[in-house]
């Protein structure tokens, strides 16, 4: 639980509340001319009672690393009436990017409000009018709760499975963070179906994929330890290469966009992360925030020796750090339920 955890504060520049930011910024995937879409609005006890108060639901965001003053945008969704908006709660979230028109496909998983059901939900972007169209519904085994995504082909994804949860109830959740049980795994969806490709892990949390796709990168939380994986031509097939122990519980990675290191944000002081993810919205339960960069060699393996913390805040700048990305020294951090940061070195 960390109890006797914890560090110095520190900042890589000045670092400020992002304008527009609420109901957290718990994931985020960019594309290579700093463009940021980001999904708020998780489902977490106090976030839900806030969501269903104020008729509100789930949001997909965009931040602008070129234009950081103008704070995030909520993107509109035109969809299906098939599609219910307003009880979509979006977690992880990645993008295939199309370079040429902008017109970016994502994927983004999505846990219904009331309902029991694992979905993955695909838009597509249009950069004319900064709006999302809802192209379809993937629906995944609903006994598992996934986690984050990292997108490898159209319609082709490796996604983390969170837990085996028959039951998702608040009690079940506290269980598994409070003990490592190996009740996880990293998922490969290849069109039609998700199929386990790793062995069993306690709480598989980010993930993320080498530029070439060669090697999976992936998180266990509880385990305190990043994996990585190497892929072979049918995907579905992994093969572990290296394993690092981290000594604090990751949450979601990111590449930088040299694709020369890994960015993952954690949690360093977990016992205050349980009681901030039940009341994340009382200003009194906060929890502290870091980053570490992590080098990635030529050979593509994570350089342990060289891991750094680039930024770690006790809680009053940003609480429940779930995800970063990085653009031309600039880093941007969210939080599962709290504020997103933006710092310029």
């Amino acid at each position: 639980m960390d109890v006797f955890s914890g560090s110095f504060k520190h900042y890589p520049g000045e670092c400020k509340k992002v304008k527009g930011a609420r109901h957290g910024s718990e994931d985020m995937t960019w594309t290579h001319d700093g463009l940021v879409f980001i999904t708020t609005g998780l489902g977490i006890p106090d976030v839900e009672k806030h969501l269903l108060a104020t008729g509100t639901h789930g949001e997909i965001q965009l931040f602008n690393f070129k234009d950081p003053g103008a704070g995030v945008i909520n993107l509109k969704i035109t969809h299906r009436k098939e599609f219910d908006i307003v009880k979509m709660r979006p977690h992880g979230i990645t993008l295939l990017e199309d370079r040429v028109k902008g017109e970016h496909i994502l994927y983004v998983i999505n846990h219904l409000e009331t309902e029991d059901r694992e979905l993955v939900e695909k838009f597509r972007f249009s950069p004319s009018t900064r709006q999302l169209t809802h192209l379809k519904t993937i629906e995944l085994d609903s006994s598992f709760f996934f986690n984050n995504i990292v997108a490898f082909a159209d319609d082709q994804f490796y996604i983390t499975n969170f837990a085996y949860m028959p039951y998702k109830g608040v009690l079940y959740h506290a269980l598994i963070n409070l003990f490592p049980i190996k009740l996880g795994s990293l998922h490969f969806y290849n069109g039609t179906k998700s199929v386990a490709v790793t062995e069993s892990h306690a709480t598989p949390n980010g993930v993320a994929l080498s530029p070439d796709k060669r090697f999976v990168y992936m998180a266990a939380s509880m385990e305190q330890t990043l994996y990585v994986y190497k892929t072979y031509k049918s995907n579905a097939q992994l093969s572990l290469v290296q394993k690092i122990y981290l000594g604090v519980k990751g949450d979601n990675l990111n590449l930088t966009p040299q694709g020369d290191a890994l960015l993952l944000a954690v949690h360093p002081v977990f016992y205050k992360m349980v009681f901030h993810l039940l009341w994340a919205l009382s200003p009194e339960c906060i929890s502290p925030s870091s980053v570490l960069r992590i080098p990635l060699g030529s050979d593509g393996l994570a350089v342990e020796s060289d891991i750094t913390e680039l930024f770690y805040d006790y809680g009053e700048l940003i609480s429940g750090s779930s995800v970063a990305a990085a653009y031309n020294n600039q880093l941007l951090i969210g939080s599962v339920a709290n504020s997103l940061v933006h710092c310029q070195a």
